[in-house]
């Protein structure tokens, strides 16, 4: 069972990893369409691990919920 549990928490890492690196990519092109300063660089990218962090608490309870 440690074996799955090794895996889930690779993955996720994984794909917070491909979240940030996309995140670095498309910034490239919203900073110069939306004249971001760096003060709402920051607040575009912390908003999709906020977002991340809601739906790992939302994810969570539905699986708890449906088994």
């Amino acid at each position: 069972m440690n074996k799955w549990k090794f895996l889930i928490s690779l993955l996720g890492g994984f794909q917070f990893g491909y979240t940030i690196a996309v995140m670095a990519g498309a910034m490239l092109f919203l900073v110069p369409l939306y004249q971001l300063s760096a003060t709402q660089q920051g607040f575009v990218t912390s908003c999709v691990l906020i977002g991340a962090f809601f739906g790992a608490i939302s994810g969570g309870s539905c699986a708890e919920y449906l088994g």
